[in-house]
């Protein structure tokens, strides 16, 4: 019975700076007979977390998807009313 998929398994090491310069540099780890490769971010239940446990990759992420549907609603924004184009134009400025 495998336990965990490689290829849907991710692996960081949360450590202090200090015990990572100790441990060196890790490409990889071996979890329940199971080879996973060791990454500088994963993402899980959707939130991007890093070795420090920072949220700037998440961040990151969040923006560019705002940004993204923002200038998407341009396509859309002449099918809207507008009271909710006049609200979308408050939200922005304010975000």
């Amino acid at each position: 019975m495998v336990l965990l998929k490689a290829d849907k398994s991710d692996m960081v090491l949360l450590e202090t700076a200090n015990r990572l310069r100790l441990v060196g540099s890790v490409d990889w780890v071996k979890v329940a007979g199971v080879t996973l490769p060791v990454a500088s971010t994963l993402k899980s239940l959707g939130v991007i977390l890093d070795w420090r446990l920072t949220l700037n990759d998440h961040a990151t992420a969040v923006v560019k998807s705002c940004n993204y549907h923002a200038r998407a609603i341009r396509h859309v924004r002449h099918l809207l009313p507008d009271s909710v184009t006049q609200d979308l134009n408050v939200r922005h400025c304010a975000a």
